[in-house]
């Protein structure tokens, strides 16, 4: 396993250079407009129930941190993003700077590396688009999720829905988006070396990265063995990561998205 996440690290930085080559300076002047804020209507629903100046949150898998950033906004009162991509992390620190902020960090770690001095440091742990899938071990991500939670904190997840990654969507244009193509219980990880460019759409000879599709029974399973109580659970037709054009206007609806709710118990 270590050396798929490290294989996945080491594309993630080759990538980054082509998503900052497209943004340019986009986030730093659109974080210094006061409306500005970037995360999914399912993100900003639960959030907008939560009274943040008391907590501290923690984004796994940051990115260039636009997430972080917005719950700066909400007032929260630490957001601390972690990615073990290091050429993100020091473009959220040179934005944190410019934006200011006081109440945002960024770490450059694997997630099981991520240090002890965040156990039960957190009141919320979020998880969103296009995470889950990069782990060949859900238990593995999901036990750090865990340890990092205070007794009683919430894991939000908010991610890519595993049925949609069986679909046709555009990758055959013989086929109809709907028809499935692959098989919902594989465990064969998918192999890119075509670039995961998804901002700027370029295409470019990338290095090996590892994708795994996961089961929603998996899913549920690894934080019920995680000591993580569900909460909710809620599918959406909703394309938040912009992949999937063609399956989002299908009359027939299939689920896209999904979010989940979990509380750390405290056993």
């Amino acid at each position: 396993m270590e050396k798929e996440i490290k294989e996945n690290q080491l594309a993630w930085e080759q990538a980054s250079k082509y998503h900052q080559e497209a943004l340019g300076d986009f986030y730093d002047l659109a974080f210094q407009k006061e409306e500005f804020m970037e995360l999914s209507f399912s993100e900003e629903a639960y959030f907008s129930n939560k009274s943040l100046g008391n907590l501290k949150i923690a984004h796994l898998c940051c990115n260039n941190g636009k997430e972080v950033f917005s719950l700066a906004k909400l007032n929260a009162l630490e957001a601390v993003g972690f990615d073990f991509n290091q050429i993100v992390i020091d473009e959220a620190k040179n934005r944190t700077k410019l934006l200011k902020l006081n109440n945002v960090k960024f770490i450059q770690s694997e997630i099981g590396d991520i240090d002890s001095k965040y156990n039960k440091n957190f009141d919320i742990v979020l998880v969103n688009v296009g995470t889950l899938g990069w782990f060949p071990s859900l238990d593995y991500f999901f036990s750090t999720v865990s340890r990092m939670l205070k007794p009683n904190g919430e894991v939000f997840i908010n991610d890519i829905h595993p049925f949609c990654e069986i679909l046709n969507d555009d990758r055959n244009e013989s086929l109809s988006p709907l028809e499935v193509t692959g098989s919902y219980f594989s465990k064969q990880p998918f192999f890119n070396e075509k670039g995961i460019d998804y901002i700027g759409k370029k295409q470019y000879k990338s290095l090996k990265s590892n994708w795994y599709n996961f089961t929603i029974s998996e899913l549920l399973n690894s934080l019920v063995k995680n000591n993580l109580d569900l909460i909710s659970f809620e599918e959406y037709s909703e394309d938040i990561g912009g992949i999937y054009p063609i399956l989002k206007e299908q009359a027939v609806k299939v689920p896209l998205s999904f979010s989940i709710v979990a509380k750390r118990n405290n056993l």
